[in-house]
């Protein structure tokens, strides 16, 4: 017999014995039954009583029960009798006739009874009466009969504290107690995230029983808290409550993504950095998910394209569609209101040069850039080279009537007011980021010399990383850089360095067999140079030093000198340093301030004509020397206002101290002049400055700028006040013109008032031996009118023209003081007048593609009927550039085109002369690699005009113009990493 069918037969025989015990309890319960009814019938009432309680215990049954109570009757024990009877109502199976004899009895007995009814909230508490240890008398609602007197019942029930009381019980009387029973209960703490939410307890259909942090009461034991919030994710927590104790709880609740859709980004560029609501997401073109439900604002931003930015609506589960044409980025200048503008919306006629043309056409130095701008044209004397605006550049003023700025901070030399645009500025552009040409009268924002134009040269901020850059030129001329930068999160530095050097034209020719100055010069025509510069930023702070040196031989014999003798030449060097701080809070208000320090060191020597024992002239030099010292410092303040009612309110005040102005001049015995020495005599002037300005926007299309500034040169010709008006409107859509007015003045130099050779030239600012008639030079001043009006046809194609008028008085100019031989610098008494019109075509569908041409024409003339020299009436170019491989190959020409301009007026003898037609056309090839190697090849003078341009009075050819350098080759390479 296997053990699975040992164990089926025991299952079985236990089974068979449970019957069979079952069988043997009832037939035992039955017997008893049997026999306490004989016994009942005998009147043994006590035997029969003990059969029927036995029966009882043995199988239940209703009938047993009505014996029993009806024995304890008989043997007058109502109370037991009483608590029997009631049992039998429990029974669920009874009929009318048995409860009715049940109630009978009860009735009966009553009166014979001390009763007691308790009921309790919650029912189904235990009752104990007198003592627990006696056992329970069952569970309420019940009805007890127990002895008269006082009795104690007890009540317990799970989960309630147990109670009792004490009542006085009476026969014949029934007492009802109703006992209210507490719950036995904990502290449930809770605290939560976020601080507003819903707490149910033990069901999530449960009314709310919490809103936030707070506590509860809760039955002992372990229940389920169902939590909610709105936004976020429900949560469900188990919490084991300890009676009488305080359990603490902290829910998080996950929030809930809000409603999201998908928003699709398609840009007429790929890779545009896209943004929404600030935030960087992705680039052009992208799809984006999960973009919370609601209005938006997208921007897109590419390079050399204008930022993007507009609404969008995202709605829920659905697909929302933008596609987008970036525009090519429009141009922007800081020197036109010192701040970045565009220049469709800057008060002033602006021309901006990038750093991809300025490559392009291969541009080394200011002068080269600016001699292909609408309406400026630009003079070498062999010296230095000077810039023409509009028709007006007087010979021999070393360009003082123009302003240049090397990111915003004025480069002009103080002692004589000159401003650089050749190597005297910089080696080359490699480090230029843009140049913007500011046309018309600027005093209203940089004082005195902003009489014809601002230039402003703005270097390139670092890219993050570390980079480097280096380059070199050969042929033309030897030169070469080397740019360092490192940039940071807000921070960056970079450090620039370069030098050059060209040995110039082997031979020179004077344009005359005749005269002091007759043949052709050698090795004379020399340059120099090398520059330095720091830049640096660090979160609201700048700092910029800069110094340049450069040398020249003179060629033109300048000064009575020896023609083709070496020896003559002359040296600059500049040097600045400065540190600003400029912040811009959200409200729209901005604030800055600059500190610098500037300095300027000229020396020029000189090999002068002499005279031999007999008279005739010395072919030997003698030497002789002119030098100026400056030094300065310039401290400015500048506050902008938030926009309020359309009105953009500007402030500030400029304060200037010159402390160091020294002018020297030697000139040797044996040169024609005889010996004079100027000492240098220590000079010095402060000047004081504030102005004030709005920008007053009238809707979307029409704005007015007015601004205006006093400046106080506390220490020579006094006051002047400059103001500045212009109004500018878009007339309808791809129009803008504008309507301006403005003035400027040029205070005489240190050089002008002060300077003398002890000879021939006296100071401007002099009184006679006696001290009496006093002369004191006043400032040159200008007032401009002009309008200027472009039409863009449509993105890439635009067409300007531009007019202006202007007034000029007091002009300075180096003439005769009454004594014979003697020269001073005075202000002309006679007005000259000025007036032109400009044009200009401009097509660039792309980088790197453009062609474009301009014509001016300019209107230059005395009140005292004397022609103006130097004054080009037409001038015109074209411009074009083309990529042939990519960035890999681009081909650059360009044409300029002078007409002819005169010479300066000395005498009978030495008239005006038209020299200067011109047709310059330079050619080039360039490009550059990923790998950051690039090249350049470009023919400058293709055409080897060698144009003769006027001069100032300090030539000594007839007529005074300089021919120019003709045609040079450069080639130039680099890289960058």
């Amino acid at each position: 017999m296997n053990r699975l069918h040992r164990l089926l037969c025991f299952a079985l025989a236990l089974l068979l014995a449970h019957a069979a015990r079952a069988d043997s309890v009832a037939d035992e319960a039955d017997y008893r039954f049997h026999r306490a009814a004989t016994l009942y019938r005998e009147g043994r009432v006590e035997d029969a009583l003990g059969d029927f309680l036995f029966s009882n215990r043995l199988v239940h049954n209703k009938n047993v029960l009505f014996n029993i109570a009806r024995c304890y009757e008989q043997l007058k024990k109502f109370n037991e009798a009483y608590r029997w009877y009631g049992e039998i109502l429990a029974e669920p199976e009874l009929d009318k006739i048995d409860r009715d004899t049940v109630q009978t009895a009860l009735a009966r007995m009553a009166p014979s009874l001390a009763l007691l009814r308790l009921e309790s909230d919650p029912p189904g508490a235990t009752i104990y009466i007198g003592r627990r240890d006696l056992g329970a008398r069952g569970r309420t609602p019940i009805t007890l009969a127990l002895p008269p007197g006082e009795v104690t019942a007890f009540f317990e029930l799970d989960g309630y504290l147990p109670s009792q009381e004490t009542l006085p019980l009476a026969v014949g009387k029934t007492l009802h107690l109703e006992q209210t029973l507490e719950r036995i209960l904990g502290t449930l703490s809770v605290t939560g995230e976020p601080n507003v939410f819903t707490l149910r307890a033990d069901s999530p259909d449960a009314a709310p029983a919490l809103h936030g942090d707070g506590t509860l009461k809760l039955a002992p034991g372990t229940h389920q808290l169902f939590v909610e919030a709105p936004g976020y994710a429900p949560q469900e927590v188990e919490a084991r409550i300890l009676a009488q104790g305080e359990t603490p709880v902290h829910v998080k609740l996950a929030r809930l993504p809000p409603p999201s859709g998908t928003l699709v980004v398609r840009a007429s560029v790929n890779g545009a950095l896209v943004r929404v609501d600030g935030k960087e997401v992705g680039f052009a073109p992208d799809v984006l998910d999960n973009i919370p439900v609601g209005k938006h604002e997208l921007q897109l931003l590419a390079d050399g394209r204008e930022p993007l930015t507009m609404p969008v609506v995202v709605r829920e589960n659905e697909r929302t569609l933008v596609d987008v044409k970036l525009q090519y980025a429009l141009p922007r200048v800081q020197a036109a209101e010192r701040q970045l503008t565009l220049a469709q919306d800057a008060p002033s006629s602006i021309t901006i040069l990038t750093a991809q043309e300025l490559r392009a056409f291969g541009y080394h130095t200011l002068a080269e850039s600016l001699r292909s701008v609408r309406g400026l044209f630009v003079s070498d004397d062999r010296g230095y080279a000077s810039l023409g605006v509009r028709g007006y550049s007087a010979p021999g003023t070393y360009n003082n009537r123009v302003l240049v700025l090397s990111d915003g901070h004025i480069t002009n030399d103080l002692s004589l007011g000159q401003g650089f645009i050749g190597q005297d500025f910089d080696t080359d552009l490699s480090d230029v980021e843009r140049i913007e040409i500011v046309r018309g009268p600027g005093s209203v924002l940089y004082g005195s010399a902003a009489f014809l134009a601002v230039v402003n040269v703005v270097h390139r901020t670092p890219a993050p990383g570390t980079h480097g850059s280096v380059g070199a030129d050969a042929l033309e001329r030897s030169t070469g850089h080397a740019v360092f930068s490192a940039a940071g999160e807000d921070r960056w530095i970079s450090l620039h360095a370069g030098a050059s050097r060209s040995s110039g034209e082997s031979l020179f020719y004077s344009p005359v067999t005749t005269g002091n100055a007759t043949g052709a010069a050698r090795e004379v025509d020399a340059e120099e140079s090398a520059h330095a510069d720091l830049r640096a930023r660090l979160h609201d702070f700048s700092f910029a030093a800069s110094i340049n040196d450069r040398a020249k031989d003179l060629p033109t014999a300048p000064f009575d000198t020896v023609f083709g003798l070496p020896g003559t030449n002359l040296r600059d060097t500049r040097f600045f340093a400065e540190t600003s701080w400029a912040h811009a809070w959200a409200g729209g208000a901005a604030a800055d301030a600059r500190v610098s320090y500037d300095g300027r060191r000229h020396g020029a020597n000189f090999e002068y004509r002499g005279k031999d024992a007999l008279g005739l002239p010395d072919a030997a030099g003698h030497p002789g020397t002119n030098g100026r010292i400056a030094d300065w410092a310039d401290a400015e303040a500048r506050l902008r206002l938030p926009v309020l009612f359309g009105n953009h309110f500007f402030v500030g005040g400029e304060l200037q101290d010159v402390f160091r102005v020294r002018l020297s001049s030697f000139t040797p015995a044996s040169s024609n002049a005889g010996q004079t020495f100027a000492p240098g005599t220590r000079y010095s002037e402060s000047i004081a400055s504030v102005y004030a300005g709005d920008d007053l926007r009238l809707g979307e299309r029409v704005s007015i700028d007015a601004a205006v500034r006093i400046d106080d040169h506390l220490d020579s010709f006094g006051t002047t006040a400059n103001p500045r008006l212009a109004l500018i409107t878009q007339p309808y859509a791809g129009g803008t013109f504008k309507l301006m007015y403005g003035t400027a003045y040029r205070a005489p130099s240190f050089y002008e008032r002060y300077f003398t050779n002890g000879a021939s030239e006296v100071p401007g600012n002099r009184c006679d031996a006696n001290g009496m008639n006093c002369v004191v030079l006043a400032p040159e001043t200008i007032r401009t009118g002009e309008f200027e009006h472009t039409h863009r046809f449509n993105e890439a194609v635009s067409f300007l023209v531009a007019g202006y008028w202007s007034r000029i008085a007091n002009i300075l100019r180096l003439s005769g003081t009454g004594v014979r031989g003697q020269f001073a610098f005075g202000n002309r008494s006679t007005l000259t007048h000025s007036a032109g019109l400009e044009a200009e075509l401009r097509w660039a569908p792309e980088p790197g593609v453009l062609l474009s041409a301009w014509y001016s024409f300019a209107h230059v003339t005395n009140d005292n009927t004397f022609i103006v020299p130097n004054v080009p009436t037409h001038s015109a170019a074209v411009r074009a550039q083309y990529p042939l491989l990519g960035e890999a190959l681009a081909l650059a020409t360009e044409a300029t085109y002078g007409s002819t301009r005169y010479t300066v007026f000395l005498d009978n003898n030495n008239l005006e002369t038209p020299v200067g037609e011109q047709l310059y056309w330079n050619l080039g090839l360039s490009g550059q690699f990923s790998s950051g190697l690039r090249y350049s090849a470009f023919v400058y003078d293709l055409l080897d005009e060698r144009p003769l341009l006027p001069a100032g009075l300090e030539v000594p050819f007839a007529p005074r113009a300089v021919p120019q350098t003709g045609r040079a080759v450069r080639v130039s390479v680099g890289g960058s990493f």
